[in-house]
C-alpha cells in the first residue's frame, strides 16, 4: 500500500470520529517561552519579554529552498516541468522535489512506489519541514526517465531535470533560503515589543544567534526523544520501544494521547495493539510497524533496528540536550562561549568529558556506547558544532498582522532557532487572535511570487 493509499484508509477510519467529536484532534495551544524551553536546555536572554508569534498557519507561510554547494537555489516555482523534455541516456538523474505538507522520508516513500524502486536508489542532501512547502534536490539512479518525467502527487511534483553522473548524498548543501510569515500577537505593535524586536533583529544581524537544538530534535509534539534516547543508551530497549509507542504528553491531542494509553493498558498483548494501531497506517507508520515486527521475532533491540533512521534521531537527541544545556550553562553564569563545542557521541573521550557534569547527574559518568552499537545511523565520530550562527537577513517587512521575512542560513542551522531569539513561537491549536488571512510571502518581500505553486498544492493546504 502507498503513501496516498494509507492516507485514504485512515483518513475513512478518522472522518466519522471527526464528525462526532471534532475537538479531539486539536492540539493543545502551546507557547514556546522561557519556562517551556528550558526542559530542553535552551536559554535565551530577556525571553521574558517577547512578543508571541505564530509559524506555519498555513505551509505557504513557511518556505524552504535548497541552496546547492555551487550556491544554486532550488526554487520552489512550478516551472521547468519536462513533460515532453527528451534526455539523453544516464545511469543517473538529478531533479527538483517541491513538496507541501509532507516530510522528504514520506515524499522519498511516495516517489519510489510511483517510480518502482527502492528508496536507497534516491539520493537527498537533508531533510525539510513537513508543515510547509519545501524544494530540494534529488538524485535518482537506474529509473525510467520517463516515469520520473510523469511522477507526481498531490503532495509534491518534480521539475528540473537533468542527466548527471554524481549522486547526491547527505549533508552535501550550502544551506537553506527562508521566506517566512510570522503572525503575531496585537501586543507586538506595542512600543516596547517592537522596539524590542527591532533590536534584537539588529543584534541577530551583528553577532549572530545562539545556535540551539530547537524543538524538531526533541521529537514534536510529545518532545520525548531525549528520553528514548537515554533508555537506548543504557540499553533499557524495551523501555525505549514502549515510550516510542505508549508514552502520553501534555502537547499531544486527546485522540493521540487515548490511543496511547490504550497501547499503555495493553502492554504485554502485542495482537492486541497491532489491532489498536492498523486503521492508521500514516499516522503510526513507525510504531505499527514495530510493533508487527516485534510479533514475529519477540526481540526489543532487533525491533529497534528496523527503524534505524528512527534510533538515530532520537540517541542524536541526547547530545543536542547536552550542548544546549553546556551553552546555556555559561550564559547564565557569564561566562565566554567557545566558538564550536564537541558533539556527545564522540570517539574522543575528551569530548565526552566536556559533558561530564550533566553525565554524572543521570549517573552516566564514565560514559559507556556498548549499548548503541547496534545500530548503524548512531556513529561515534567527533563533530564539531558552532555556538553561534550567523544568517544572511536578505529583506524584512512588518505588516498589519506579523513580520515577514527572508534570509539564509547554513546546512544545519534552525531557522525556529533563528526565530526564536525574536519570538515566543506558538505551536498547536492557534490562539484566536491569529489573523487568518492568505499572503504569498515571496512576492510580499519582493521575491518570485510563489502563487502557482500555492494555487498546485491548494488540494492538501489545510
Amino acid at each position: 500500500m502507498n503513501f496516498n493509499e494509507s492516507r485514504s484508509q485512515e483518513l475513512s477510519y478518522l472522518e466519522p470520529l471527526r464528525k462526532k467529536d471534532p475537538s479531539q484532534f486539536d492540539n493543545p495551544t502551546l507557547v514556546e517561552n522561557a519556562e517551556f524551553l528550558r526542559k530542553f536546555g535552551i536559554h535565551i536572554p530577556n525571553k521574558e519579554s517577547f512578543a508571541q508569534g505564530l509559524i506555519k498557519y498555513y505551509p505557504q507561510d513557511f518556505i524552504v529552498e535548497e541552496i546547492r554547494p555551487d550556491d544554486t537555489i532550488c526554487t520552489i516555482t512550478r516551472e521547468n516541468l519536462a513533460h515532453d523534455t527528451i534526455f539523453p541516456s544516464s545511469q543517473i538523474f538529478h531533479a527538483t522535489l517541491v513538496k507541501c505538507n509532507l516530510s522528504t522520508l514520506e515524499a522519498i516513500d511516495e516517489l519510489a512506489h510511483i517510480l518502482g524502486c527502492q528508496k536507497t536508489q534516491i539520493g537527498y542532501s537533508g531533510i525539510k519541514d513537513k508543515d510547509a512547502i519545501t524544494s530540494q534536490r534529488i538524485s535518482l539512479k537506474d529509473v525510467s526517465v520517463e516515469k520520473l518525467k510523469q511522477a507526481h502527487s498531490p503532495h509534491f511534483f518534480i521539475k528540473d531535470i537533468v542527466a548527471s553522473d554524481t549522486l547526491i548524498k547527505k549533508g552535501i548543501l550550502k544551506g537553506n533560503k527562508f521566506s517566512i510569515y510570522v503572525r503575531t500577537e496585537e501586543a507586538f505593535f506595542d512600543q516596547n515589543h517592537s522596539a524590542l524586536f527591532i533590536e534584537n533583529l539588529t543584534q541577530i544581524k551583528e553577532k549572530g544567534f545562539y545556535n540551539f537544538y530547537y524543538l524538531q530534535r526533541f521529537g514534536a509534539p510529545r518532545y520525548n526523544n531525549s528520553e528514548v534516547g537515554l533508555d537506548i543508551l543504557k540499553g533499557n530497549y524495551e523501555s525505549a520501544v514502549k515510550r516510542i509507542l505508549a508514552q502520553k504528553s501534555d502537547y499531544e491531542n486527546r485522540f493521540m494521547t487515548s490511543i496511547r494509553q490504550e497501547i499503555y493498558n495493553k502492554w504485554g498483548d502485542w495482537t492486541t495493539i497491532e489491532k489498536i494501531l492498523a486503521p492508521l497506517p500514516v499516522m503510526f507508520k513507525d510504531e505499527l510497524f514495530m510493533i508487527r515486527y516485534f510479533i514475529k521475532k519477540q526481540d526489543w533491540r532487533a525491533t529497534l533496528q528496523q527503524v534505524l533512521d528512527k534510533v538515530g534521531i532520537i540517541s542524536y537527541s541526547v547530545a543536542s540536550l547536552f550542548f544546549n544545556e553546556y551553552i546555556s550553562m555559561r550564559i547564565a553564569e557569564n561566562l565566554p562561549i567557545p566558538n564550536e563545542l564537541p558533539l556527545l557521541f564522540s570517539n574522543d573521550t575528551r569530548d565526552i568529558d566536556v559533558y561530564k557534569e550533566f553525565l554524572m547527574a543521570l549517573e552516566l559518568y564514565p560514559l559507556s556506547f556498548k549499548n548503541v552499537q547496534y545500530f548503524s545511523t548512531v556513529r561515534l565520530q567527533k563533530r564539531l558544532v558552532s555556538t553561534v550562527d550567523h544568517p544572511t537577513i536578505i529583506n524584512s517587512s512588518v505588516t498589519d498582522h506579523g513580520v515577514l521575512l527572508s534570509f539564509t542560513l547554513g546546512k544545519g542551522e534552525y531557522a525556529t532557532t533563528f526565530l526564536a531569539h525574536l519570538f515566543n513561537l506558538i505551536s498547536g491549536t492557534p490562539p484566536s487572535f491569529i489573523n487568518k488571512d492568505t499572503v504569498d510571502v515571496k512576492a510580499l518581500l519582493a521575491d518570485t511570487p510563489a502563487q502557482n505553486t500555492i494555487d498546485h498544492f491548494t488540494p492538501v493546504i489545510q
